[in-house]
């Protein structure tokens, strides 16, 4: 039996190892046009990959026109998706509003296939559960899924509010390659090194911990901010003594640079529309490889992040990671720079941040455990 993994706009890399996972049904991944790192993953893997052009659903997108970029929120389709899903037994997609998951929950509708749509999610109230086109696709959505599986605790509390019914909602985290993303040995450089990883963009939190960052090396002359993404804050950075810019990384390249580190960073902002709250860190993929690579981490409250990095769990201090409120810089820099001060509750918290990605984000189990859920609901297995 195959299954059909529906990425539609901006496919990446974890997104199509994701997909090769799977193992008890045959993967298809399906999606709009990808970089070269998609399609070289694709094709050393083994992995069916069906690539489509996207089309505007209503002539024109103006995500783009705003943006100048097309992202997941585009109002774009995949072209001809029905033909490319021939032959698939089970459709699999992500979110209530992206407009090319309705348009596979059309697709799943007219073969009469399960659909399954994980949620990232995590705000009862985002604005596009509301705000018409999207609304009309979360509707939509809400309607055919067959399966809803929340990557967070805190989207699944989301999707009860909206009414979803637990018999078809579950809630299993996401994960990363466990045999890629491994602690380093030691190095003997006297360096120390803060990473980030992601946009280099305002609610991010990279301006914030831009301001903050020479406070930080005053205090710990030794201390290097490494920088890696894109984003319009580049040229910011470029002017802030103790940074070094390593810009866009390939994925196969990533798991080394994160061994090559101290800590990792992660100060997302809560993004604001007026009063109203549009969007807020749902569950980090960094965050997930920097705990699988035995990291201890300095991050915001926002969103999902007290949740991912362990922070509801009954630990004693020194084996907690740091969290700190969004935009305090005084809690900021005392958090780096006790993280930096301190090696011995860094080796505490990254073994811990270690073992926890070994209990929740190995991403083949996490896989398996999606597989065995499917195969019990719709094919009585």
């Amino acid at each position: 039996m195959k299954i059909g993994i529906v990425r539609g706009v901006v496919p990446r890399v974890t997104q199509a190892e994701y997909a090769r996972q799977f193992s008890r049904f045959t993967p298809v991944f399906i999606s709009g046009p990808a970089d070269r790192q998609v399609a070289r993953f694709c094709a050393r893997s083994g992995l069916d990959w069906r690539a489509l052009p996207l089309k505007p659903v209503y002539g024109v997108d103006p995500v783009r026109w705003i943006l100048r970029r097309q992202t997941h929120q585009s109002w774009v389709h995949l072209q001809d998706l029905a033909s490319a899903c021939r032959n698939i037994d089970v459709l699999e997609t992500h979110e209530l509003y992206f407009f090319d998951s309705s348009q596979a929950a059309a697709v799943a509708r007219a073969k009469k296939i399960p659909l399954v749509v994980e949620v990232w999610t995590s705000l009862d109230h985002h604005p596009a559960y509301f705000l018409p086109p999207y609304s009309w696709q979360v509707r939509f959505i809400l309607k055919a899924a067959n399966l809803l599986v929340a990557r967070s605790r805190r989207s699944e509390q989301a999707l009860q509010k909206l009414g979803v019914p637990s018999d078809r909602l579950i809630q299993l985290y996401y994960g990363v390659n466990l045999e890629r993303f491994t602690p380093r040995r030691e190095r003997s450089d006297k360096e120390l090194r803060v990473l980030f990883v992601g946009r280099m963009e305002r609610f991010k939190g990279v301006a914030w911990l831009l301001e903050i960052w020479q406070r930080v090396v005053a205090a710990v002359p030794e201390a290097r901010l490494w920088l890696v993404g894109e984003g319009n804050l580049l040229e910011t950075a470029r002017l802030v003594k103790g940074i070094r810019i390593l810009g866009k990384f390939s994925h196969h390249q990533l798991p080394e640079i994160y061994r090559q580190v101290d800590i990792f960073v992660s100060p997302s902002i809560d993004l604001y529309w007026g009063p109203i709250k549009w969007t807020e860190e749902f569950f980090s993929h960094a965050l997930m490889e920097a705990q699988a690579s035995g990291l201890p981490i300095v991050a915001s409250n926002s969103g999902g992040i007290a949740e991912e990095i362990g922070m509801f769990e009954l630990l004693p201090k020194d084996k907690q990671n740091w969290l700190v409120e969004q935009k305090n810089d005084h809690q900021l820099i005392k958090a780096l720079i006790e993280a930096l001060k301190d090696e011995k509750r860094r080796r505490l918290v990254g073994k811990e941040n270690r073992q926890r990605a070994e209990r929740q984000y190995n991403l083949k189990r996490q896989v398996s455990r999606l597989e065995t859920e499917i195969d019990r609901r719709f094919f009585n297995a």
